[in-house]
C-alpha cells in the first residue's frame, strides 16, 4: 500500500499532514482510524446517491419533455424538443459519473476501513520517523531530552576533572587566554558575574579551549560530540541537537563561553529544563531521581527551626525538628484539604501508610493553611493521621529552594491541560469536594531522616503532579535504607 499512496502522490510533507490531522481527530488507533474512516464516508456517500437520484430524475425528465415536445405542434416546439433531450443527455451523463464515484468511493471506504490497520502503517512509513504526531513519537522525545540531560550532568561533572589546556603547552595557554579575552571583549563575559576569579575563569577557558577546534569562541554540536566522546560517552546527532538547546541561553543554535561556565559549575541544564523535561514525562523513575537531586539541594536548616501548630493557629506550637527527633518521617505537605485531587493523594497516601510504618516511617500531613471547618472535614475522612500547622509556609518554600512555588489559574482555561484529566479521574474515588481556601501554593512529599537529613522530596509542578503510590512508597522506602 505503501507504492500506491506514492503513485497516488502523497508525499511524506503530505503523509506527516494526515497523521496531524487524524491524532486532532483522535484516529492514532486502527480501530479509531477505521471508524473516522467509516464516518467520514458516509456523508460523501450519502451526498453522490442523492445527487446520482436527482441526476436520474432530471434526466428521465429532459426526455419526457424532448418527446412531448416532439409530438406537439406549436412553434418552436423542435427546438424545445431538442432542448429537452440535450439535457436529458447531459443528466444521463452526469448520473452515469455520479454512479461511477459512489462505486469507487463506497470500494476504497470499504477497503481502506477494513485494511485501517495496513492504512495507518503505510502513512506512518511514508511520513518518516520522528513525525511527533504519535504517542510514540512523544515519547520518545521526552526520553531523550532527559537522556541526555543526564549525561550532560555526568559531563559536567567530569569537566572539572580535565587539565587546563594551560597545563599542557605554551601555545595552549595563548589560545586559553585569547578564549577568555574574546568573551570578555566580545560578548561582555565576567568572571565575577558567576563568582570566579580571574584565574578560575582562565582555567575554564583552558578546558574550553581544547575542544574549540576552530578556535571561534563557541562550541558547535560537532565540537559537542568530540567532547563527549573524549569523556567516554557517545552522543548521536539527534542528541547532541538536543543537548546545544539545554545549554544554549540565547537560542543561537551553539554554545557560548558563558553557557559553558554554567554547565561547569553545574547550573545546566537549568532546574526549569528538568522541571519541564520530568512533567513531559509522567510520574516514574525519571521523576523520582529529579526528586532526589532536588532533595540534594534542600536545606534542611530552613525547616528545622521552623515552628509548626498541633491544632491550627491556636493549638500548641513546637519546633519542626522534633518531628524527626525519634524517627525518619514522611511528610505529606498538602496544597488545599478541600482540592478533589488533594483528597484523592491524600486517600492513597494514608492507605499505603501500613508499608511506610513498617519501614519505620512517622507519617504526616502538613497544611499552609487552617480553617477549622475544612479540616474537620479533611480528617479522618481522608486523612487519619496527625495533621500540622505551617503558618509560616517553611516547608512550601523548601520545595521552591526558599521561594514559595504557586499554580497557574490562568494554565486551568486550557481544557487540555493535564490537570483536568487528574481532575476528572479524580472524581470517582472522591464524591465531595469544594474551593475553599488558598488554592496556588504547591506543595510536594518529603521525607527527612531522623537528625534532619532530607533524603528525599517531590515538589508538586503543577496542579495535583504526584507519581503513582507505588513508585512514592517505593522511593521513600529506598530513601531511608528499608528498600
Amino acid at each position: 500500500m505503501v507504492e500506491q499512496l506514492a503513485a497516488s502522490g502523497m508525499t511524506p510533507a503530505k503523509a506527516k499532514e494526515t497523521l496531524r490531522v487524524w491524532a486532532e481527530l483522535g484516529a492514532q488507533e486502527p480501530e479509531a482510524l477505521r471508524r473516522l474512516l467509516m464516518q467520514r464516508s458516509l456523508a460523501p456517500l450519502t451526498a453522490l446517491a442523492v445527487q446520482s437520484v436527482l441526476d436520474f430524475v432530471a434526466c428521465g425528465g429532459g426526455f419526457y419533455i424532448g418527446n412531448i415536445a416532439g409530438k406537439a405542434d406549436f412553434p418552436g416546439s423542435f427546438f424545445v424538443s431538442l432542448l429537452g433531450y440535450f439535457f436529458g443527455c447531459y443528466y444521463a451523463l452526469q448520473a452515469v459519473f455520479q454512479v461511477t464515484a459512489l462505486a469507487t468511493l463506497t470500494g476504497a471506504a470499504r477497503r481502506y476501513s477494513t485494511d485501517a490497520s495496513v492504512l495507518l502503517e503505510a502513512v506512518r512509513q511514508l511520513a518518516g520517523p520522528g513525525s511527533g504526531l504519535s504517542v510514540v513519537d512523544s515519547a520518545t522525545l521526552v526520553a531523550n531530552t532527559l537522556k541526555v540531560i543526564q549525561t550532560l550532568e555526568t559531563i559536567g561533572s567530569q569537566l572539572k576533572d580535565i587539565a587546563p589546556a594551560g597545563a599542557t603547552s605554551s601555545l595552549a595557554n595563548l589560545s586559553a587566554y585569547l578564549t577568555l579575552q574574546r568573551a570578555e571583549e566580545v560578548y561582555g563575559f565576567q568572571p565575577e558575574a558567576f563568582g570566579l576569579s580571574e584565574a578560575q575563569a582562565a582555567d575554564i577557558a583552558g578546558v574550553f579551549s581544547r575542544f574549540d577546534a576552530n578556535e571561534d569562541g563557541r562550541l558547535e554540536q560537532s565540537e559537542l560530540r568530540t567532547l563527549c566522546s573524549q569523556l567516554g560517552t557517545d552522543i548521536s546527532e539527534v542528541e547532541a541537537k538536543e543537548a546545544v538547546r539545554l545549554l544554549d541561553s540565547g537560542a543561537t543554535g551553539y554554545i557560548s563561553f558563558s553557557d559553558f561556565v554554567e554547565w561547569y559549575l553545574g547550573r545546566r541544564p537549568s532546574r526549569q529544563a528538568k522541571e519541564d523535561a520530568a512533567v513531559a514525562a509522567g510520574p516514574g523513575p525519571w521523576l523520582l531521581a529529579l526528586a532526589r537531586r532536588h532533595a540534594r539541594m534542600a536545606s534542611p536548616d530552613s525547616i528545622g527551626g521552623a515552628t509548626l501548630a498541633r491544632e491550627g493557629a491556636g493549638g500548641g506550637a513546637f519546633a519542626a525538628r522534633e518531628l524527626w527527633a525519634e524517627k525518619p518521617v514522611f511528610i505529606y505537605a498538602i496544597r488545599r484539604p478541600g482540592c478533589v485531587l488533594c483528597r484523592d493523594e491524600a486517600q492513597k497516601l494514608w492507605d499505603a501508610r501500613a508499608e511506610l510504618e513498617a519501614a519505620g516511617l512517622r507519617v504526616v500531613c502538613i497544611v499552609h493553611e487552617w480553617i477549622d471547618r475544612e479540616i474537620a472535614a479533611f480528617a479522618p475522612a481522608f486523612w487519619g493521621g496527625e495533621v500540622f500547622f505551617d503558618k509560616d509556609k517553611a516547608f512550601y518554600k523548601l520545595f521552591g529552594q526558599g521561594s514559595l512555588r504557586t499554580g497557574s489559574a490562568l494554565a486551568m482555561l486550557n481544557p487540555f491541560h493535564p490537570a483536568w484529566r487528574r481532575i476528572l479521574d479524580a472524581r470517582k474515588r472522591v464524591a465531595e469536594s469544594n474551593v475553599v481556601g488558598e488554592a496556588s501554593v504547591l506543595g510536594g512529599l518529603l521525607v527527612v531522616k531522623r537528625g534532619g537529613a532530607v533524603a528525599w522530596m517531590h515538589p508538586e509542578v503543577s496542579f495535583g503532579d504526584f507519581p503513582p503510590t507505588a513508585d512514592v512508597v517505593a522511593a521513600a522506602k529506598a530513601a531511608v535504607g528499608a528498600a
